[in-house]
């Protein structure tokens, strides 16, 4: 089956740079995104639950990712990644 995903918030940013957060929460289980704004982080779409299973543990995975929605092209950087526990 093909599956499209959910659009749960969409926001128009306009600038060049753009700073992303990602908060995990592995006593609950959960990763809540942010992106900066005038210097201050705002969250984005809902909390959203991680599933972990014993049978066949592949941990969590978070990926950044562009897709173009006008036309084919363009380009996107990703860089600086920090690890902050």
């Amino acid at each position: 089956s093909k599956d499209e995903g959910l659009l749960e918030e969409r926001k128009l940013i306009a600038t060049d740079s753009l700073k992303v957060k990602i908060k995990c929460d592995f006593n609950k289980d959960s990763t809540t995104c942010f992106y900066e704004e005038a210097g201050k982080f705002n969250i984005i779409g809902s909390e959203h639950n991680l599933v972990f299973r014993l049978d066949h543990f592949t941990g969590a995975r978070i990926a950044l990712s562009y897709f173009s929605s006008k036309e084919a092209g363009g380009t996107a950087v990703f860089k600086d990644f920090k690890y902050i526990h």
